[in-house]
Formats: structure tokens, sequence, C-alpha cells
């Protein structure tokens, strides 16, 4: 019961605009034929639901790094075709196959991902789906600065989440303002 109403409560956070960035977003991968990205707002505001974990647990909230969404973009793609084939359950499953190959040939110093799907509601992902150990250890990487995050309705309109933390050894990127969490 206490996760309906956290999740109830986010969410009438996100329709009320406590929540919403307005950022527009870049694509630099075009998605391949049948697929599109899903909307702006869902991948601002998946987030703002990871700097808003990330600030309850008194961590410093991440910029939106260029490269980081481009991988970020790369990954969802990788995930959709990789389910198609392979289906949860089937030997050998481990759709996050890749992600550090796919990180080192951008030249993104990756710290670890996230993957969710069939589910539109950012909220629901990160603050019941990924809170499982190996989740929560991409989710509150201390050493992350920045991230990139994506979407793509692939597969026949299904979303495929993707979060790629990671670490800038240059200056820190100013973060995106993290949102007031509502009671």
């Amino acid at each position: 019961m206490k996760s309906y109403w956290r999740f109830f409560l986010l969410n009438s956070a996100l329709l009320s605009g406590s929540f919403l960035s307005g950022q527009a977003i870049v694509h630099q991968v075009t998605p391949p034929s049948g697929s599109s990205w899903c909307d702006d707002s869902l991948i601002n505001d998946i987030f703002s639901y990871i700097n808003l974990i990330r600030t309850q647990n008194n961590i410093a909230a991440l910029a939106m790094d260029p490269l980081g969404m481009k991988d970020a973009d790369l990954r969802a793609i990788q995930f959709s075709q990789y389910m198609v084939t392979n289906p949860p359950g089937s030997p050998g499953f481990n759709p996050h196959t890749g992600y550090d190959t796919t990180a080192a040939n951008l030249g993104y110093n990756l710290i670890g991902e996230d993957l969710a799907y069939m589910n539109l509601s950012p909220g629901y992902i990160v603050y019941d789906l990924w809170q499982d150990p190996l989740h929560l250890a991409a989710l509150l990487a201390t050493d992350a600065n920045i991230a990139g995050v994506s979407c793509i309705y692939a597969n026949g309109g299904v979303p495929y989440w993707s979060y790629e933390p990671g670490y800038s050894a240059g200056s820190t990127p100013t973060p995106t303002p993290t949102p007031t969490p509502t009671p």
C-alpha cells in the first residue's frame, strides 16, 4: 500500500507540473524504421525523478550530458532489438550485453546502466521497478556526475528505457534543478 501512495503522490506532482523541466531533447541517433523516440516530457520526467531520488539520499544531482544522451539513445535501440530475439527467461538472458562497449566506443565514461520496458510511468520505474540493489547502485552512484536517459517506442509501440550514469573528468557540468518533492 505504501508503494501505491508514493506512486500516486509522485504522479500527482507530475500532473501539477512541479517536476517538468521542459528541456528539449536532442537525439543524435536516428531511430530504426518503425520506431520513434518517446515524448521529451517523459524523458525529462525520468531524469527529474532520478535526480529527486539522488537528492533524497543526499547525493548530488546529475547533469544531462550530450554524450551520455547519445549513449542512452543507442542503448535504448540496442535493448529493444535484443528483446526481440531474447525474451526474459531465455538461456543466457542479459539485456545489458554490450552496454560497456557502446559507451567505450563513444568515449563516454560509463558507471552503470538501468533498463526498463513496457511501462510509461517515470515515477513508477524509478521508485518501484528500480528499487532492487543492482538498479539502486546505478541510481545512487556517488561517482556519477553526468547522465544520459532515453526512451524509444519499438516492436509495436513498446517503450524501452535506458539510464546511463557517467563521470565527466573535466569541469563538473551544472546540474539541472532538482524538483522539490510534494507531500
